[in-house]
């Protein structure tokens, strides 16, 4: 089940902030969604990067009276109650832009602060400032390295501010920071990327034993655990869904007759024509050669149709290992209510329509509706 974050929008829509933030070359949608979270889920690293320099520039005005400090820490605690404001439904599509235009504009602020902080007199607030621009670099190469472009402007908007005063104070060093600065940028880069790397590897490893908890190995659809989790998922939105079960019409007679190896192709197959033809549709191998659909709530009309589908594609013959295997199916429906948390009473009520349907010549459809109140939802 999605959290409210994870519903919020995950994507930068300004091109800017699109190409700062690209995760193109992640593998999956799911994994570069996965990492976009680790930038814009907490609020914990933007508070503390904010209050940080905000406590810098407010010593700095104590000490110096200039009100441009003072400025820049009300700055700072704005940009903390913005990044809190952004989390508010009515701005859920542009969340993730708020995000990184606020982690901007604090690197921006810090850049500013610490330029004019450097360019003055103050030796213990030089030492000071020095040593939260250091600190706040540490935090953007741990908090945003997924992001290399976006944490490498961040990092190099401050890192300008001390080249820039140290070239105001002694020009003939500025030489010296050609090579500096490329070194400086090669190595955040390799350590930014081998982050990032580990954490692509580590997310990767976790979604797919994830999967692999969740689907059938043989078929790739869902098991019983990942249709309760999608069912769970699709009940957020309060709405009814509809439970199909399958199951198929002679298929004992293939593993008797050609083996459990044509068997089991036969099954994937008979996945794989569900996925295509229920492309938005939860699928799930209950086990054998027994199937469940889940979709949402359908109309009677549509349910049936959806049916017609189902046993026209399964009934298609499979060519299989140099033969053809020909196969039925037949369906039973069952709803499921918007506050049921389990499936387990609309699995029986679908699986005893699936018996009416079989017992009433097979390739067919029947709704737990159509059945007797005595039968329907009784094993």
């Amino acid at each position: 089940m999605q959290t409210h974050l994870e519903r919020l929008s995950d994507e930068a829509r300004l091109w800017p902030l699109t190409w700062l933030t690209d995760m193109s070359n992640a593998p999956g949608s799911e994994l570069q969604r996965r990492l976009r979270l680790t930038l814009t889920a907490s609020m914990m690293p933007m508070i503390l990067g904010c209050a940080n320099t905000a406590t810098v520039t407010l010593i700095a005005y104590f000490r110096s009276g200039n009100s441009i400090f003072l400025w820049f820490a009300l700055l700072d605690l704005a940009l903390i109650a913005l990044r809190g404001a952004i989390r508010l439904p009515r701005f859920r599509p542009w969340h993730t832009d708020g995000v990184f235009l606020c982690g901007t504009l604090w690197a921006a602020t810090n850049a500013a602060s610490t330029l004019m902080i450097s360019l003055g007199s103050d030796m213990p607030m030089i030492i000071l400032v020095t040593a939260s621009a250091f600190g706040s670099c540490a935090g953007i190469i741990s908090n945003n390295f997924v992001a290399p472009r976006y944490a490498m402007m961040q990092i190099l908007m401050i890192d300008a501010a001390f080249k820039i005063s140290f070239a105001t104070r002694v020009p003939e060093f500025i030489p010296l920071l050609v090579p500096q600065a490329v070194i400086f940028i090669a190595g955040l880069n390799w350590i930014m990327h081998r982050q990032r790397d580990t954490t692509l590897r580590a997310i990767s490893a976790e979604i797919e034993n994830r999967n692999h908890a969740l689907s059938d190995p043989l078929t790739g659809v869902l098991n019983r655990r990942g249709l309760q989790a999608r069912a769970e998922a699709m009940m957020t939105e309060n709405q009814s869904l509809q439970l199909f079960c399958l199951d198929l019409d002679g298929f004992k007679t293939v593993n008797d007759r050609y083996g459990h190896a044509v068997g089991d192709d036969v099954l994937k197959m008979a996945a794989e024509r569900l996925r295509d033809c229920l492309p938005d549709a939860a699928i799930c191998r209950l086990g054998g050669d027994e199937f469940l659909i889940l979709t949402a709530s359908l109309d009677r009309r549509a349910a049936e149709t959806m049916a017609s589908r189902i046993i026209i594609a399964l009934s298609t013959p499979y060519p299989v290992a140099g033969t053809v295997v020909r196969i039925g199916v037949s369906v039973g429906l069952s709803d499921v209510a918007a506050d049921h948390g389990d499936l387990t009473q609309s699995m029986l009520s679908a699986d005893q329509a699936l018996y009416r349907a079989k017992a009433s010549g097979k390739g067919r459809f029947v709704s737990a509706e159509d059945m007797p109140i005595g039968l329907a939802g009784t094993a």
